[in-house]
């Protein structure tokens, strides 16, 4: 099944109300941090859109054993800087990685620039 308009749009709404979710939990457990830190510690604002990424790697014919999302499913590739950085979308086929995708956004504010 191709990737739609609506796969694209329910992908970023996630994202928003992950990470909205989040701030409201950290308000909640009074550990919010500087700038928008409370909204991102959670880990779980990228799910949507891991698994928008996962579509396209299904839609080009890999089968859903050779892509991974959740943790707890080897998301870890070894990296110059992390030995076992996990990563959020790991596609490997006959024990080869084919792709590792780590995705960050950069909203908000940040407190390191003028």
């Amino acid at each position: 099944m191709p990737v739609t308009r609506q796969d694209f749009e329910d992908a970023i709404a996630s994202y928003w109300t992950g990470k909205q979710t989040q701030e409201n939990l950290s308000a909640i457990k009074d550990a919010v941090g500087a700038g928008t830190a409370g909204s991102v510690r959670g880990g779980k604002h990228f799910v949507g859109i891991a698994a928008l990424l996962a579509m396209f790697f299904l839609e080009a014919g890999y089968t859903p054993a050779d892509i991974r999302v959740a943790k707890g499913h080897r998301l870890e590739l070894p990296g110059y800087y992390r030995p076992q950085k996990q990563w959020d979308v790991v596609v490997s086929h006959r024990n080869t990685a084919l792709a590792g995708n780590y995705v960050r956004a950069g909203g908000g504010r940040s407190f390191w620039r003028a």
